[in-house]
């Protein structure tokens, strides 16, 4: 690895971590008392650790948390993830398709009608008709749990996540910077790296 290479990186890290003056806010009304939750960013695999705070308009502001992994601070995604809370075009309920037209359900006829389409493609086509595809945000706890779900519940070897799909890009590119085309570190660490 060249010394540019390194510096590209470390740049490349810092300015994708931004400092904690500031956080993301969509309105500046008073805040609801006792309406705060901690939690990790659901954007990517390295967990964020987060604090969200409910307003009384029912605006969401995001604070980052001290954490080894996130060091208090924010990506620009984590720092504006409250603005979907609001966002005209979210999802709030289930949907099904009726006549070629996607329309509001209840969550247990949404449910059943999952189960029913999982249940026909099993029987029809075999156990490994069906699959299972994750998130890269999931806890190690949670892959585990979701392994278990798709070997034990659906029989199936097909599982997978998103990781393969999205993070191909920046495994070619630690493996270019770094001749492995994966990380074994924590951003933290690579700050005061020299080389």
């Amino acid at each position: 690895m060249t010394e540019g290479n390194a510096f590209r990186t470390t740049s490349f890290i810092s300015q994708t971590l931004v400092s904690t003056s500031s956080t993301s806010k969509t309105r500046l009304p008073e805040p609801v008392e006792g309406k705060t939750a901690k939690t990790h960013c659901c954007y990517c695999a390295m967990q964020c650790h987060m604090e969200l705070q409910e307003f009384g308009d029912g605006s969401v502001e995001v604070k980052p948390l001290e954490h080894p992994i996130n060091k208090n601070k924010l990506c620009v995604l984590g720092q504006n993830s409250a603005k979907l809370f609001n966002h005209s075009e979210r999802l709030t309920t289930p949907l099904v398709r009726q006549h070629g037209k996607l329309v509001p359900t209840t969550w247990e006829e949404a449910m059943e009608r999952a189960v029913a389409g999982f249940k026909f493609l099993k029987f029809k086509y075999g156990n490994a008709t069906n699959a299972v595809y994750s998130g890269a945000s999931v806890s190690t706890e949670k892959a585990y749990l979701l392994g278990k779900f798709a070997r034990v519940a659906f029989k199936t070897p097909h599982i997978d996540y998103n990781g393969r799909y999205c993070m191909s890009a920046a495994a070619a590119g630690v493996n270019k910077a770094f001749g492995i085309d994966r990380v074994s570190t924590c951003l933290y660490q690579i700050f005061p790296s020299t080389t």
